[in-house]
């Protein structure tokens, strides 16, 4: 991930041909969001799409947390419990 991700950058998460091709597309930053484990802001949404078995993934991904939800045609996952530590703090909620 860039570390000064913008809206419309694309990357490589992985890249051995005809093995693992996963690009992102970030189509969101400062997002915020609320899951279980509590309220994020300044986060980084992106399109995650693998063109070997053409399927499209969304991300959440929070600053000293990672991934915060993931969202696919099987459903989303949320992080349900956090322990800080890190730079970034969540916002009260």
């Amino acid at each position: 991930m860039p570390a000064e991700a913008q809206e419309g950058q694309t990357f490589e998460q992985e890249r051995a041909p005809d093995v693992a091709e996963d690009r992102s597309t970030v189509i969101g930053v400062d997002q915020a969001i609320a899951v279980r484990a509590g309220s994020f802001a300044g986060c980084i949404r992106t399109e995650d799409v693998n063109p070997l078995d053409n399927t499209t993934e969304f991300k959440l991904y929070c600053l000293g947390v990672g991934i915060v939800r993931e969202e696919s045609t099987d459903g989303a996952l949320e992080l349900i419990r956090f322990e800080g530590g890190s730079a970034a703090t969540p916002e009260a909620g």
